[in-house]
């Protein structure tokens, strides 16, 4: 392929990333704030999180697909923001449909469903994909494709579990349309499959980095202090939110790891202004 036609290939994927910036923003810059469920105080923090969230994904997404199109941590940042989009009005859409008079409207347990299927898939990217590339959008070498694979496994065990498991899902505690009883057995030992994969994945990702900190010169090492920082709230806060028994704290731990998802793709944009990525 000439030059000319491998830099069409890059303007049509850079128009594409920034599209998606703007129009994710958009979408939930006007649904966040008609939430029903949500009183002024509660609206303020969330919205706060989740545009922080989706702007340093997004936007950082985009500007590496736009000026470094060759590395791949550009385009997993834009899809987890496209995915935290798509999850966030998925709970609009259970959360208006819940409270419809005189009945609830019959999607709303289909947007919850929806909405709970997408929740882990960012937080996988975020917390274990994007630590195994960085910064160089590859694997420390191929062996490394085993944390890829438990990550991959856990989410379709929790994705099958979830499926077909009696939820209650979504804020309006909505009940399961596609709960199948007759499964429980298998949707039990498929959540402790999930559970097993995913603690050794994302411990994997973590060691990751501290392997090519070993042997990064000193460049690379200043682009991982960076990340490293960040990812190891992630790393920490959101395992430990779907362990710890209590409510209370399990929901701190997810604010707290969702909260990194925004401070995250920050990391990985200083690392690259500063020390040219």
């Amino acid at each position: 392929m000439s030059n000319l036609g491998r830099r069409r290939g890059l303007t049509g994927r850079a128009r594409l990333a920034w599209f998606a910036v703007v129009a994710c923003l958009a979408c939930v810059g006007v649904l966040g704030p008609l939430d029903p469920e949500q009183d002024v105080a509660n609206a303020i923090l969330n919205g706060a999180l989740v545009i922080g969230a989706l702007a340093g994904l997004l936007v950082v997404g985009a500007l590496l697909v736009t000026r470094v199109p060759d590395n791949t941590i550009g385009s997993w940042l834009v899809l987890a923001g496209v995915l935290v989009t798509v999850s966030t009005v998925a709970h609009f859409a259970q959360a208006a449909g819940a409270v419809m008079e005189p009945v609830p409207w019959p999607g709303a347990a289909w947007a919850a469903l929806l909405g709970t299927l997408l929740e882990i898939l960012p937080i996988a990217i975020v917390t274990v994909v994007i630590p195994l590339h960085f910064p160089d959008g590859r694997l420390p070498s191929p062996r490394w494709r085993w944390a890829q694979r438990l990550m991959g496994l856990a989410i379709a065990a929790s994705t099958v579990a979830a499926l077909f498991g009696p939820g209650p899902y979504g804020t309006a505690d909505l009940a399961n349309p596609l709960y199948a009883p007759g499964l429980a057995p298998l949707l039990d030992a498929l959540g402790a499959v999930a559970l097993l994969a995913a603690v050794p994945a994302f411990v994997g990702s973590a060691a990751s980095l501290v392997v090519r900190y070993r042997h990064a010169g000193h460049v690379e090492r200043q682009q991982l202090k960076w990340l490293a920082a960040v990812a190891a709230i992630a790393g920490i806060a959101f395992p430990a939110s779907f362990i710890v028994p209590n409510d209370t704290a399990s929901d701190v731990l997810y604010t707290l790891g969702y909260a990194s998802l925004a401070a995250l793709p920050l990391a990985i944009g200083a690392a690259i202004l500063r020390y040219r990525l």
